[in-house]
């Protein structure tokens, strides 16, 4: 498979490298409760996945997660307002600092996935998705629920950068 094979150009399509081989068979298995995902996934990836069996959805997720992670987009040189949630968190909402979780450069940290060297637009999908309670997390959707539009946009705009 080719780098770019890996590396997904389309902003609507997650980079799965270096990512955690656990979340990645989960994200799998969620494409059998169609109810769970993004509608415009699972129109692409059910015919992919359903017929896939677990063992082998393990071996997919084992090659990807020992990949090296996709290098963030940005310069790295993020506005103090734009890392200010990511950071800090907004302890008046409840909103505890994403790099608790997610790691100081959103490396992840434990069970928590990786963010950087995400795409912008799916990682604005997905906390869209989690705020709005159409993609299930018990542990993100009480944060994202919380957060403002421009709050998003901030959190984007510094995920796409570190």
């Amino acid at each position: 498979m080719s780098r770019a094979g890996r590396n997904s150009a389309s902003q609507a399509v997650p980079r799965l490298n270096g990512q955690q081989a656990d979340y990645i068979v989960a994200q799998f298995q969620a494409f059998h409760d169609p109810g769970q995902e993004d509608p415009r996934a699972t129109a692409a990836m059910w015919d992919v996945v359903r017929p896939i069996d677990a063992s082998t959805l393990a071996e997919i997720a084992a090659y990807y997660a020992q990949l090296p992670p996709v290098a963030p987009g940005g310069s790295g040189a993020i506005a103090a307002e734009d890392r200010k949630l990511f950071e800090n968190g907004d302890p008046c909402e409840r909103i505890v600092a994403c790099q608790s979780c997610h790691g100081a450069q959103g490396q992840r940290r434990g069970a928590a996935p990786q963010l950087s060297g995400r795409h912008g637009e799916y990682l604005k999908n997905q906390l869209d998705r989690l705020r709005f309670g159409l993609r299930a997390s018990g542990v993100m959707h009480p944060m994202t629920n919380a957060m403002t539009d421009s709050q998003i946009e901030e959190l984007v705009a510094c995920l796409a950068g570190i």
